[in-house]
């Protein structure tokens, strides 16, 4: 956790450094905000405070991370303090990288630089799943190696087994699995990409919101119809 503070404090100092440094070159009102892919801005705040609300953001995910040290010493099982890390690094990790690239974005955007918002969202797309995949991997490689034991031990119709981490669904044991994982993706990114092109700010927000609960209370009932029975598990069962 350590290295993930200092790199989180880096990229804070990094993003404070480049606002104001910029700051006395920006417009009295800057822009913050893009509809869609298109690069028309549609939402605007002062200099001072958008060149400084990302880094906002990045102290407040570096703050949340602290106090979980205390937690990670109290948790004695390897499993959970492994898992426990994963997630405490990770979130925070993410937020202070897509709000480095967000904030390089913004300025360079409004000292003139003329950039298609779709760099930006391609940008964070992929940094976002780099660092899902990196920071996940070990709980990766030991679910796909309970989903191929599973397909011995379970019975034919079974479809996701339990996981071995956690309480919930590991990765599909089945092609069906698979197929309905593929369809609910598919869905889920489209339909918040759809709702973000056609709605911007409050309004966005509130839509997609209810459509993200929607999706995951489908694939929850699928899982739980043609899936093994979950319980909470810390690698091996006890």
């Amino acid at each position: 956790m350590r290295k993930v503070v200092i790199i989180m404090a880096l990229m804070f100092l990094a993003s404070l450094a480049a606002g104001l440094v910029c700051l006395p070159h920006l417009p009295d009102r800057i822009a913050t905000h893009w509809s869609g892919l298109s690069n028309t801005p549609d939402g605007y705040m002062p200099k001072l405070a958008g060149a400084l609300v990302l880094p906002g953001f990045m102290l407040m995910a570096q703050l949340v991370l602290l106090p979980l040290w205390l937690l990670d010493k109290a948790v004695k099982d390897a499993a959970a303090r492994q898992l426990l890390r994963r997630i405490a690094c990770g979130v925070p990790l993410t937020v202070a990288s897509l709000a480095t690239l967000s904030q390089a974005f913004i300025l360079a955007f409004n000292l003139g630089v003329n950039l298609p918002v779709a760099w930006l969202m391609l940008s964070v797309a992929a940094a976002t799943i780099v660092l899902v995949v990196v920071l996940a991997w070990p709980l990766i490689r030991a679910e796909t190696r309970a989903s191929k034991e599973a397909v011995k031990r379970l019975p034919p119709g079974t479809w996701f087994p339990a996981k071995r981490f956690g309480w919930g669904w590991g990765l599909p044991c089945a092609w069906q699995g698979w197929l309905v994982m593929i369809v609910c993706l598919v869905l889920t990114i489209a339909g918040c990409l759809l709702i973000a092109c056609r709605f911007h700010g409050t309004a966005a927000a509130l839509l997609i919101l209810p459509y993200l609960i929607a999706m995951i209370a489908a694939i929850s009932i699928i899982c739980w119809v043609k899936g093994e029975r979950p319980q909470w598990r810390w690698g091996e069962d006890s």
